[in-house]
């Protein structure tokens, strides 16, 4: 299965084989960093916005569902607005390209990845609070990691597990 990337194409291997493929950055010409500091200084204001409106979720959705919108309603608008602002930015960057053989693994991701997902964080604000919701929300890479070993015999290296560690860290901190 491939996942057309912007324009280039990225084929999927076994879990195992990524492991031991590394990712190298391309020649820099002798430069420690090819990024202008106003590169950098663009690509952190939108680091920041992004966890701004990330942070909106439970605000948003508590207000969504004070006005007695319900969950599914709150988390289809979610997604459509989000889709529509994705298809506008792929539009004008040229950068929307689905082979129609992949067609099926989107529009499954599409669903499921995104559907269920923003439909269960509605109903886990609704039944559980915003605060809780935030929670489960942010460990969600420490449960994706605990479910890969579980369920792919995926090995988790040093550097996972210290990153479950600092995730653990911060959301007790939280």
């Amino acid at each position: 299965i491939s996942f057309p990337v912007a324009r280039s194409s990225v084929a999927l291997r076994p879990p195992r084989l990524w492991a031991s493929r590394r990712w190298r950055m391309p020649p820099t010409r002798g430069r420690r960093n090819p990024m202008r500091p106003a590169d950098r200084l663009n690509g952190y204001v939108w680091i920041l916005l992004a966890a701004f409106f990330w942070s909106l979720i439970g605000v948003i959705s508590k207000i969504c569902m004070n006005a007695g919108v319900s969950p599914l309603e709150t988390a289809f608008w979610r997604a459509a607005f989000g889709g529509i602002l994705f298809l506008l930015h792929a539009a004008a960057h040229k950068g929307l390209f689905i082979r129609a053989r992949d067609a099926g693994i989107f529009l499954l991701f599409g669903v499921w990845g995104v559907g269920v997902f923003f439909g269960a964080t509605q109903y886990a604000i609704k039944l559980s609070g915003a605060a809780m919701a935030v929670v489960l929300l942010y460990t969600a890479p420490v449960w994706v990691a605990v479910f890969s070993r579980l369920l792919f015999r995926e090995r988790i290296s040093p550097r996972k597990l210290s990153a479950i560690g600092v995730a653990l860290t911060g959301t007790t901190l939280v």
